[in-house]
Parts: C-alpha cells; structure tokens; sequence
C-alpha cells in the first residue's frame, strides 16, 4: 500500500485582502508580500523515531474509523482531537509540535525580548493518502499559526 501520511496541527494564519472600489489608472491587480509568511522546517529525530510505529498506528485508525470527509479528495482524514488521544506515538509527535511552537515563537522574538507564551494546539489530524488522493485548497479561519508533520511524505516512489 503506497501512502502519504500526515499530520496536521492547526493554529492560526493570517491573510489580508484589500480591495478597490474604483479603479486605478495603470495599477493592475497583484500580490504585494508586505508582510512575508514565515516557514520554519525542522528535522525532529526524536519524532522521526516514532514514526514506523506512527504508521501503524495511522494505518490501523483508518481502517478501523470512518473519518472524516473535509478537505480530503479521496483517502482518509481522522477527527480533529487527534492530540487527545492516549497511544505513545500520538503524544511524542504532540509534544514535539509543542517543541517546534516554541521554536517558532522564540525565532521570531524581536532581538533580546524574552517572552513568556501561552500556546494552545487547537486542533490535529491525520490525513492518509495514496497515489491518486489529495486534499483541497483551504483556509484555517481564526489561527495564527499551522503546522505540518509528513509522517511519510511519499517520496519519488509516489511521484512526487
């Protein structure tokens, strides 16, 4: 079974749009990075380690639950309360992206501050995909932040 697997942490993102009443000679419309989206990748060998297990794990829930139909274009998408779930595999990747949050927040801090976070993953989930399934665009209303844990990317052996 050739899968793409992964998890999905939301928190928040924010997109602006302005929009023009009246046309302006000579401007055409475009997307102005004013305020660039920051990405930050980890490599997170303490998670990579869980990740056969993780596998399994996702594997077994897809099969044994019906999931979810959102965004998904085939394949299987698990509820949202995936972090709530007791399996040792779910609570590494789960503190982990709490690690990776931290991360982020500490990257970027105006230079000098210490800041104290409060942070809250609101949501998670699974999606398991083969081949020919993928996942809509979509937006995450109300977060700031939202991550992405690839469990399996998929590689050059799915074409990708």
């Amino acid at each position: 079974c050739l899968t793409t697997t992964y998890l999905s942490s939301c928190m928040l993102v924010t997109l602006i749009i302005v929009v023009s009443q009246t046309a302006t000679a000579g401007i055409d419309d475009s997307l102005d990075l004013l305020w660039p989206s920051p990405l930050l990748k980890l490599v997170d060998p303490v998670a990579q380690r869980t990740n056969r297990n993780l596998v399994k794990l996702l594997m077994r829930l897809a099969q044994d639950e019906t999931g979810v139909r959102k965004t998904n274009l085939g394949g299987w998408q698990s509820e949202v309360d995936l972090f709530e779930r007791s399996e040792p595999e779910i609570a590494i990747v789960r503190t982990r992206a709490y690690h990776a949050i931290f991360r982020y927040l500490q990257a970027m801090a105006p230079q000098g501050s210490k800041g104290k976070y409060e942070v809250s993953i609101g949501s998670a989930w699974a999606n398991v995909n083969n081949r020919s399934h993928s996942n809509s665009p979509h937006l995450h209303p109300g977060v700031q932040v939202a991550g992405i844990y690839y469990v399996d990317d998929g590689g050059q052996r799915d074409g990708g």
